[in-house]
């Protein structure tokens, strides 16, 4: 059975309930006191979560002075970035109707986004169709109402509520960048949440980062004072993003445009196989994999927005794999204090 192993992971108690109260816990030791189950038995379950899907830390970018760009290219043949630009996380091909379409995913300090920008343009060969600036970003944060689509044999009707969420969430995005530059500590962190999930220890991330680049440690309560003190002010709520095998349910992207994007956008990403919305003043990208046995609701919800989708759906070429940029080379110290500067070094020729 095709979905075998995903029945027999969700559909364990002990395991619905982990992936329930992940959101809150900073820590595993803090997961199991929230679940009541045993710390031992809390990382065999979080093992086996990640055997078919990803643990992921959500923070709140504008703390750090963080934005995430969405760049959709347009071009018949598959983007080659002649010189890989510091920041961006990921080139992702996609097919529509009729078309074919890059996504050059980046995340950057706010001030530094039209430099960036601007180096994009010099490197690709392809016309830039739409840049979506993550004003608010949001990802898929386990609710126990809607998990009832992730059991692939029992639906209750909960499309009520998002309808409700629609209606209510026309507000646009508020973006507010912190005005005070973290630290290099501070972003070596953020950036190994980020890529190694929620629970891998500070110590360990600056373990692993500052050995490749031969730096010294710095004391572990230094590191400790920063993860309290720095770090934990700009989490979010952590979450979880299950993988269905993509020959059978493709990974898709949305590009929606219109007043109500953003309400769209928020309402959609309630549902499981949503990963991630980036949301702009009247557009959103959206990254996800819905299964079919959802799509009625999808889009009985997307119908009743005033909204458009100018690219229709987009399926991806399976490339899974992204990386976390070294947030911390765009810093500039300047006596005891950081600022945000474009480092000479941040264009490298590609060694393809």
């Amino acid at each position: 059975m095709l979905f075998e192993k995903y029945y027999k992971v969700l559909s364990n108690e002990k395991a619905l309930k982990v992936i329930f109260h992940l959101s809150y816990a900073k820590t595993i030791r803090e997961l199991a006191r929230l679940t009541k189950i045993p710390p031992t038995t809390v990382q065999n379950i979080l093992a086996k979560l990640t055997k078919i899907g990803k643990i992921k830390f959500v923070p709140d970018y504008s703390y750090f002075g963080l934005i995430n760009l969405a760049v959709i290219v347009q071009s018949n043949h598959p983007i080659q970035l002649r010189k890989s630009i510091i920041g961006t996380k990921a080139v992702r091909e996609f097919r529509g109707i009729g078309f074919k379409a890059t996504v050059i995913r980046a995340l950057v300090p706010y001030v530094l986004k039209q430099k960036y920008l601007e180096e994009l343009k010099n490197t690709i060969d392809g016309d830039i169709i739409a840049v979506v600036e993550s004003k608010e970003y949001i990802s898929w944060k386990p609710d126990e109402d809607i998990m009832v689509y992730l059991d692939f044999n029992r639906l209750t009707p909960v499309i009520d509520k998002l309808f409700k969420i629609l209606e209510q969430e026309k507000t646009p995005p508020q973006y507010r960048p912190n005005n005070k530059t973290p630290d290099e500590i501070d972003l070596k962190i953020l950036a190994g949440k980020l890529a190694w999930g929620p629970y891998i220890r500070p110590y360990t991330i600056i373990k692993k980062l500052n050995t490749l680049e031969n730096k010294p440690m710095p004391p572990k309560q230094t590191i400790s004072y920063h993860y309290i003190n720095h770090v934990l002010k700009g989490w979010k709520y952590n979450t979880y993003h299950i993988y269905y095998p993509s020959n059978k349910i493709p990974f898709m992207a949305l590009y929606l445009k219109g007043p109500e994007a953003p309400a769209l956008a928020r309402a959609l990403m309630t549902f499981p196989g949503s990963f991630y919305a980036y949301i702009d003043t009247d557009q959103a990208y959206l990254s996800v994999q819905y299964p079919c046995h959802i799509l009625n609701d999808i889009f009985n919800l997307t119908s009743a927005a005033n909204v458009e989708a100018p690219l229709g759906i987009m399926t991806m070429k399976l490339a899974l794999k992204s990386k976390s940029p070294k947030l911390w080379k765009f810093l500039h110290k300047v006596g005891r204090r950081y600022e945000w500067r474009w480092p000479v070094e941040a264009v490298i020729k590609s060694r393809n």
